[in-house]
């Protein structure tokens, strides 16, 4: 606004006629075709501005944000609950054990051997809720199934 009576003055100094390009300009921009593109970029700003505050939320809740942080190479379980949460199991073996997650952390298998019945147990809870509906539905084998387990929140 303030700057206006000073590019005025620059372009009448220079010759410059600014009608004739910028009447053009501002019919193209308050055409349809101009009102559908601005629409367009202001919407796509928006989304990229709502899904970079949309992973914002999500990473400061979500537990597998949180780095692994203890590596576990070369053991064997058999016939236990192993804590998942926060691990890197590396060349590892498990036999007929439990997998608990807490849902505190990230968790990885690297090269590891797992046989016999395996189950999974977790914190009730949204995930709880989940698996329950899972076993419900018999999405999983029996035996995978007959192993799931809810265990109340300490919290």
């Amino acid at each position: 606004m303030f700057a206006e009576p000073f590019w005025a003055a620059v372009y009448q100094r220079l010759g410059i006629n600014s009608a004739e390009w910028a009447d053009p300009m501002i019919d193209a921009l308050f055409s349809v075709g101009g009102l559908i593109i601005g629409a367009g970029i202001v919407g796509a700003a928006t989304g990229a501005w709502a899904h970079w505050l949309a992973l914002k939320f999500d990473r400061t809740r979500s537990a597998l944000v949180k780095p692994v942080s203890k590596e576990i190479i070369n053991q064997s379980y058999e016939m236990c609950t192993v804590p998942v949460d926060g691990r890197r199991f590396i060349q590892c073996r498990f036999y007929d054990v439990t997998f608990h997650w807490d849902g505190d952390g990230n968790f990885e298998f690297i090269d590891c051997k797992i046989a016999g019945r395996r189950g999974i147990s977790v914190k009730d809870g949204v995930l709880g809720v989940l698996m329950s509906l899972l076993k419900t539905l018999k999405v999983f084998n029996e035996d995978f199934a007959e192993n799931m387990k809810v265990t109340p929140r300490d919290d």
